[in-house]
């Protein structure tokens, strides 16, 4: 009987803690996801979109304008289960929707969201460095069809066969200190492509009067040689696993007659 006492105390024991642990990992992913303050940096429109959930159940999606993204209310009301899964409980013209937000990945500094039609990347504006509005692209009519429905620009430091090392864009290596925490290794799909994009402007009286991209495919050597020297800025573009699909370096050039 005594045996079974112990054995019995073991199990239950061990089922309770599993329990707090669960209890407490869903506490914690909770404290990050209300204490930040999740921004984003929409090169299209020049602002910076950000999304902040309160702890009363409140999210905001507006833009540095004051408007909201998208054809949603400013703010309305979300829950969240503390794992994976975020519902917002939007108000839209044609009636409210309940929408599954996906996280892909979440820490105190980055905040990536599965949201349907988009995956988006957010980092954490309460942190001390001014990374999130970094890096603005060119978008001329040439140059767009490239970029459309990138997730996230990125400054790119390294590369495997598997994986790369990532950053927010404006990292350099004067500033290699504030970003140090940003820092995170993500995994490349097994079909993952790679390309560089670079605009060449000449300006004259402050007016374009030429522009011209070059557009070209890339293999992960090329990627790899081009890193051994220098990081690199790129724009990217997720899958639903959170994995890297596809990668545009991206540079430009302007030229003042």
């Amino acid at each position: 009987m005594k045996k079974l006492f112990i054995f019995l105390f073991i199990i239950t024991t061990s089922i309770g803690m599993s329990a707090c642990k669960g209890s407490s990992s869903a506490n914690e992913n909770k404290k990050i996801l209300t204490e930040g303050d999740w921004e984003y940096f929409n090169a299209y429109i020049g602002e910076t979109e950000g999304i902040t959930f309160n702890k009363e159940g409140e999210y905001f999606y507006c833009c540095s304008c004051g408007e909201p993204v998208g054809d949603s209310d400013l703010y309305d009301t979300y829950s969240y289960d503390g794992k994976k899964t975020i519902t917002l409980k939007a108000s839209y013209d044609d009636g409210p929707k309940d929408i599954l937000v996906n996280i892909l990945y979440m820490d105190d500094k980055t905040l990536l969201l599965d949201m349907g039609d988009d995956i988006v990347e957010f980092y954490n504006a309460n942190n001390s460095t001014n990374c999130v509005c970094a890096g603005e692209t060119d978008n001329c009519d040439d140059c767009i069809a490239y970029l459309d429905g990138y997730d996230a620009y990125s400054t790119i430091l390294s590369i495997t066969n598997e994986d790369i090392e990532i950053v927010p864009a404006g990292y350099d290596g004067d500033t290699a200190d504030l970003f140090e925490d940003y820092k995170r290794i993500v995994q490349l799909s097994d079909d993952v492509k790679f390309y560089s994009l670079f605009a060449d402007s000449t300006f004259k009286d402050d007016e374009r009067v030429s522009h011209d991209c070059t557009y070209t495919e890339l293999t992960q050597k090329d990627v790899t040689v081009m890193l051994e020297d220098s990081s690199g800025s790129a724009l990217i573009w997720y899958n639903k696993d959170g994995q890297i699909t596809k990668m545009i370096f991206y540079g430009t050039t302007a030229v003042y007659e």
